[in-house]
């Protein structure tokens, strides 16, 4: 399994729009098996809570 680490940027235009601006920063491989890789994120969140879209970090 390989990963690639991203940043992100946000940017505003000549008219006011703010745009998101990604670039790939790093790639690899990852010492990870998928499977231990879906379990960790499955059980990372909560189903019973509503995912508010509104949230940035």
């Amino acid at each position: 399994m390989s990963a690639r680490v991203w940043c992100f940027t946000i940017e505003k235009g000549q008219a006011g729009a703010e745009a998101v601006q990604a670039v790939e920063i790093g790639q690899g491989p990852l010492p990870v098996s998928l499977a231990a890789m879906v379990n960790i994120n499955a059980l990372a969140c909560d189903r019973r809570k509503t995912v508010d879209q509104r949230v940035r970090a």
